[in-house]
C-alpha cells in the first residue's frame, strides 16, 4: 500500500495551519467489545469514508465491516461472511475461540474493497498446512452483506495474509509462516494463484511469533510492519525497512514502535496494528489492546478483561525518509492531530445494515424483520432453528432447541446438528442483558432448557435458565431455575477448573408466566444472574440466583458474548421443543447504570445500583434448611461466624430462593460458595467429619465419573468404531476387548444402591444412547472419529482417536492426528484436581509429534525408542495400552476407595441423625 501526502495547494496550507494550532481529544477504544486483529483502509471515492474489519473466529455472520467518517463513531454496515455456503468448514471447527477467522487485511483497489484472511483449523497438527485455509473476498458495495463475493481460496502455509501493490503493477502477498518468519511471493488476487517461491524476508526481532505483516512504500523504502511477542503481555508492533521488496530488511532501532509491556497503562497487550491516511494526509494506526491494567504483565490469565482485545486508534508521525512514530495508546488521546470531522454520531454513513457500535439497543423482532447485523451464532447456524415473528407470535424470536448444549465441542450444522444460540458482544464494562422467555406449554420434557449466558467459549461460560427437571418425590418433571457454569483453562494455575450447577424450584408466582432472565455486570469484576417475571416493565422485581468473577471468563483470542440458547441437553434429538423469546439481545450500557462510559481514561466507577437485587446467601442456616432426602457434602462451606462474600455493588438486601434438593437433574446437588463456583479440594476424611453433618453426595455421581474417565482415557468407544473402518491386528483388538471385560468385572463386584445407579452406568464399549459418532474428513483418505459423549453434568467430552501405528510412514502421514484429548472431564478435574485435558506423547525417530502431558501416566520416554523401529510399532501400541490399563486401574481403585469412604461417611451421618430423632 502506497502512502503519500495528499494535502496540496491551499488545502495543504490550511491543513498545516490547523495541525499546528489544533489540540484534539478522543477516547479509546473506538470500537468496544472483542474486535481483535484490526485492519482499516481509507476510501476517498466513497465520501472520505474509513472502513475496518476484524477477526471473528467461530462467530457467524463473520468479518464485520465497520464504517466511519470521523474515526470516532463507527457503524456496522455489513458482514463479509453472511451466507451459509460461503465457508462450509466453519460449521464444524473445534478449539473454541482459537479456531475460525484470523487476522484479515482490508484494502481498497480499483473500486472494490478486498479482504485477505485465514480460516484456521487449530485441531490439526501444526505441520499439516491444510490447517490454514487462506482466501480472498471482494465487494463493490461495502454497505451490503450480499455484495461480498464467495471466497477465492489460495495456497499459503501460514496465517495473516496481506496484499501489496507495487509501482510496476505487481501484487505481492506477505504472511506469517509457522510463527517463525514472514514469507512473501507474488499473487493474482482474481484467481488466487501464488507465483514463484515463498521467500522469507524477515524473522522479526527475536521474540516469538512474528505475524500480522503489512507492507507500505514511501520515499523509495519498503516498510514492513509486523506484530511480535505472542498474543499476551509481550505483544507489540515492530517496523523494518528495505530498498528492495525482497530485502534484506533492517529493524527500526527503537522497536517496538507500539507496546504496553511492563507499562502501568490500563491498556495492555498493545499491538497488531495497521496504518492508513486520511484526506489531510495525516497518518493513523488502528491497533488492538486489552483493558487489564498493570497486573496483566505478570498474571495475564488472572486479570479481569472479559471484553478481550478491542480496537484502539492512535496518531502516527511519519516524516519523509524517516521511521514512523506512534503515540502511545491510552484511554484519553490528546495531541496536535485533526480529526477528519467533528465527532458526532450523525456523521456515520446512512447506508448499511447495522447500528452504531456503542449504542444501547433493544430488539423488538418486528414482523418482516430479520436478526440484526450485530447478532451472531456460534459456528454456522441451523437455519430452521430460528424465526423472527413467526405466525401467531409477533414480536418474538422462535428458538427450536438443539440436542447440543453450550459446552458441546462437536456441533455440525451441515448435518443439522448445531447449537441453538443467538448472541452479541459484551461492549461495555457494565451492562444489563435480558430475555423474556415464553416457556410454559413449550418446555414439557426432562432437560428441556432455555436460558441466557455470558460466554467466552465452550469451555468458559455461565448460564441462567428455565429447565425442566424431575423430582424424587413424584418423578414428575417440573420447571426449575438453573444456574450453571464452567471455567476450564490450561493457563490459569493452579485452579484450572471451576464448575457450578445449582437448581431451584421455579417460584410459584412465575408458573404459567413469562420469565425474565438477566445477565448484568454489577461492577467491574462480577457478573450477576437474575430471574423474575417477564412481560412487564423494567422495574419488575428480580431475584439473583448466582454470580461469578470476570476472570473465570478468560479471553484467549475473542471476548465475552451474551446471548440466549435453547437445548434438550443430549435428549430427545434435534428440535425437541420450540420456545419464544422477546425483549432479547438488547444491551443497556454503563451510562444507564450510573457510571461514566467505559471509554474514559481512568475509568473510575461510581457504583450506584438502580435497585436492590436479591442475594443468594450461602450461610450455614440455608444449608441446613436445604438438606432433604438426598443430602450432600458441602465442599466449600462458609463459616457461620463470617458474613458471606458479596462483590462490590451488590445490595445487602437478602431474599434466598429455596433450593430444590430433591431434583434429579443428572448432576450432583453440590452447594457452591457465594461467588458461584464450586472448588473441590482433597480434604481429609477427618476434616469432612468435623463439618456440618447435613450433607451427602451420591455414590452414583462418583461411579459415573469413573466410567466416563475410563472411556475417555482408553478411548474405547471411539477406537472400537475406528477399528471397524481400519484394519488392525487381532492382538490389539483383543487387548481392547480385554480391557473392557476387566472394567465390567471391576464394576460388577461393587454393588450400589439401585436409586443411585439408575441410568448412570453404561458398559464401556457399548456406550450410552446419547453418544453420537461424528466423522470429519481432515485430509484425503484420513478420517477422524470424534464423539459427543454426555457426561454426568450433561456437558460433552470431546474424544479424538487419531492413532494409526502400522508403519513409520503411517505416523509421518498422520501427524495431524493428534493424540486423544479429553476436555471437560468432571471426574478428572473435580475429584482429583488433575488437569482436565489428558494428552499422550508420540515420537518418530526422536521427533515429537505432539507436545503434551498426562498427569498420571507419561509414556513418551518408554516409547521414544520403540517408535523408531517400524517392526515394533504394534508392540509399542500394545505396551501403551497395557500401561494405560494399569494406570487406569490404579486411578479407578483410588477413586473407588474414595467413593466407599463417602458412602460409609454418608451412612454414619444418617445413623447419627436418626439417633437424634
Amino acid at each position: 500500500m502506497h502512502l503519500k501526502t495528499v494535502a496540496i495547494g491551499v488545502v495543504g496550507a490550511l491543513a498545516s495551519a490547523s495541525l499546528a494550532q489544533n489540540v484534539s481529544t478522543y477516547y479509546n477504544p473506538i470500537i468496544t467489545g472483542f474486535h481483535p486483529d484490526p485492519t482499516c483502509t481509507f476510501v476517498p471515492e466513497l465520501h472520505n469514508t474509513f472502513f475496518c474489519t476484524f477477526s471473528s473466529f467461530l462467530t457467524f455472520p463473520g468479518l464485520p465491516i465497520y464504517a466511519s467518517r470521523d474515526l470516532i463513531n463507527w457503524k456496522l454496515v455489513s458482514n463479509a461472511l453472511s451466507r451459509l455456503d460461503q465457508l462450509p468448514a466453519l460449521a464444524f471447527l473445534v478449539r473454541g475461540s482459537t479456531s475460525g477467522i484470523y487476522a484479515p487485511t482490508l484494502r481498497y483497489r480499483d473500486g472494490k474493497l478486498i479482504i485477505l484472511t485465514t480460516l484456521a483449523h487449530q485441531a490439526l497438527y501444526p505441520t499439516n498446512y491444510t490447517k490454514w485455509d487462506n482466501f480472498i473476498q471482494t465487494s463493490d458495495d461495502p454497505y451490503n452483506s450480499s455484495a461480498w463475493s464467495d471466497p477465492v481460496h489460495f495456497d499459503f502455509p501460514g496465517i495473516d495474509p496481506s496484499p501489496f501493490w507495487d509501482d510496476d503493477g505487481r501484487v505481492y502477498l506477505t504472511g506469517s509462516f509457522d510463527g517463525k518468519s514472514i514469507l512473501q511471493a507474488e499473487i493474482d488476487l482474481d484467481t488466487g494463484e501464488v507465483f514463484g517461491p515463498l521467500v522469507p524476508i524477515w524473522n522479526g526481532t527475536g521474540l516469538p511469533s512474528p505475524e500480522a505483516p503489512h507492507m507500505y512504500k514511501r520515499d523509495g523504502w519498503y516498510y514492513l510492519l509486523t506484530a511480535e511477542g505472542g498474543t499476551r503481555e509481550r505483544h507489540r508492533s515492530n517496523f523494518a525497512r528495505s530498498r528492495n521488496i525482497y530485502g534484506p530488511y533492517v529493524g527500526d532501532p527503537v522497536n517496538p514502535v507500539l507496546s504496553g509491556y511492563l507499562s502501568k497503562s490500563y491498556f495492555q497487550a498493545v499491538g497488531h496494528s495497521d496504518i492508513f491516511q486520511d484526506a489531510l494526509g495525516q497518518y493513523w494506526a488502528i491497533a488492538l489492546a486489552v483493558r487489564a491494567g498493570y497486573s496483566y504483565n505478570f498474571d495475564p490469565y488472572n486479570s479481569i478483561f472479559p471484553m478481550g482485545r478491542e480496537a484502539q486508534l492512535t496518531p502516527v508521525k511519519w516524516p519523509p525518509g524517516e521511521w514512523p512514530t506512534y503515540q502511545n495508546v491510552s484511554g484519553i488521546m490528546t495531541g496536535d492531530f485533526v480529526l477528519p470531522q467533528n465527532p458526532d454520531p450523525s456523521t456515520v454513513p446512512e447506508q448499511g445494515e447495522g447500528g452504531l457500535s456503542q449504542a444501547n439497543d433493544v430488539v423488538n423482532f418486528e414482523p418482516g424483520s430479520s436478526l440484526p447485523a450485530h447478532v451472531f451464532h456460534w459456528r454456522l447456524p441451523v437455519a430452521k432453528n430460528y424465526a423472527v415473528s413467526p405466525e401467531g407470535h409477533d414480536n418474538t424470536l422462535m428458538l427450536r432447541s438443539s440436542v447440543f448444549n453450550l459446552t458441546s465441542f462437536d456441533a455440525d450444522s451441515t448435518r443439522g446438528l448445531g447449537q441453538t444460540f443467538v448472541a452479541r458482544r459484551q461492549s461495555h464494562t457494565r451492562f444489563r442483558f435480558s430475555v423474556d422467555v415464553q416457556w410454559h406449554g413449550h418446555l414439557t420434557r426432562e432437560q428441556n432448557e432455555v436460558g441466557v449466558t455470558a460466554l467466552q467459549d465452550q469451555a468458559q461460560h455461565f448460564d441462567l435458565s428455565v429447565a425442566m427437571l424431575k423430582t424424587n418425590g413424584t418423578g414428575a418433571v417440573a420447571p426449575h431455575i438453573r444456574f450453571r457454569g464452567i471455567s476450564t483453562t490450561t493457563y490459569r494455575l493452579p485452579e484450572r477448573f471451576k464448575y457450578v450447577d445449582e437448581v431451584f424450584p421455579l417460584p410459584a408466582h412465575l408458573h404459567g408466566q413469562q420469565v425474565r432472565l438477566q445477565v448484568e455486570a454489577v461492577n467491574t469484576t462480577h457478573y450477576a444472574f437474575f430471574a423474575g417475571r417477564g412481560g412487564c416493565d423494567e422495574d419488575t422485581e428480580m431475584t439473583i440466583y448466582g454470580y461469578t468473577r470476570g476472570n473465570y471468563l478468560i479471553p484467549y483470542y475473542s471476548g465475552v458474548v451474551v446471548g440466549v440458547y435453547a437445548t434438550s441437553n443430549g435428549k430427545w434429538g434435534e428440535g425437541a421443543f420450540k420456545t419464544y423469546v422477546s425483549g432479547v439481545l438488547g444491551l443497556n450500557n454503563s451510562a444507564e447504570l450510573g457510571v461514566i462510559p467505559s471509554t474514559a481514561q481512568n475509568l473510575v466507577r461510581r457504583i450506584k445500583p438502580d435497585r436492590a437485587p436479591q442475594q443468594i446467601d450461602k450461610c450455614e442456616k440455608d444449608l441446613e434448611a436445604a438438606a432433604g432426602p438426598k443430602k450432600r457434602i458441602d465442599t466449600a462451606r462458609i463459616s457461620p461466624s463470617k458474613p458471606p462474600f458479596r462483590p462490590p455493588g451488590i445490595s445487602r438486601t437478602v431474599t434466598t430462593p429455596t433450593k430444590n434438593t430433591t431434583a434429579t437433574t443428572g448432576h450432583p446437588q453440590t452447594s457452591a460458595p457465594s461467588h458461584g463456583i464450586i472448588e473441590r479440594n482433597r480434604k481429609s476424611l477427618e476434616s469432612e467429619q468435623a463439618e456440618s453433618e447435613s450433607g451427602q453426595v451420591s455414590i452414583a455421581e462418583n461411579v459415573f465419573g469413573i466410567v466416563e474417565l475410563g472411556e475417555a482415557i482408553l478411548c474405547q468407544v471411539s477406537m472400537r468404531q475406528w477399528f471397524t473402518l481400519k484394519r488392525v491386528s487381532r492382538s490389539i483388538r483383543g487387548l481392547i476387548d480385554g480391557s473392557s471385560a476387566i472394567s465390567r468385572r471391576m464394576f460388577a463386584e461393587h454393588s450400589t444402591e439401585p436409586s443411585a445407579t439408575r441410568g448412570a452406568i453404561s458398559p464401556l464399549l457399548i456406550g450410552s444412547g446419547e453418544r453420537l459418532p461424528i466423522l470429519h474428513l481432515f485430509d484425503t483418505g484420513l478420517w477422524s472419529e470424534s464423539y459427543y459423549a454426555m457426561n454426568f453434568y450433561n456437558h460433552s467430552c470431546f474424544l479424538e482417536a487419531r492413532i494409526k501405528v502400522n508403519t513409520l510412514e503411517d505416523l509421518q502421514n498422520l501427524q495431524n492426528f493428534a493424540p486423544m484429548r479429553l476436555e471437560g472431564s468432571w471426574c478428572n478435574t473435580m475429584v482429583l484436581n488433575l488437569p482436565q485435558q489428558t494428552y499422550l506423547e508420540f515420537y518418530v525417530d526422536g521427533r515429537l509429534l505432539e507436545r503434551s502431558i498426562s498427569p498420571f501416566m507419561n509414556l513418551s520416554e518408554r516409547l521414544r525408542k520403540q517408535w523408531r523401529a517400524e517392526s515394533r510399532c504394534e508392540k509399542a501400541m500394545i505396551s501403551w495400552f497395557r500401561s494405560a490399563i494399569v494406570s487406569l486401574g490404579y486411578l479407578v481403585g483410588e477413586l473407588w476407595k474414595r467413593c466407599k469412604e463417602i458412602l460409609e461417611l454418608n451412612s454414619a451421618r444418617t445413623r447419627k441423625a436418626e439417633g437424634r430423632l
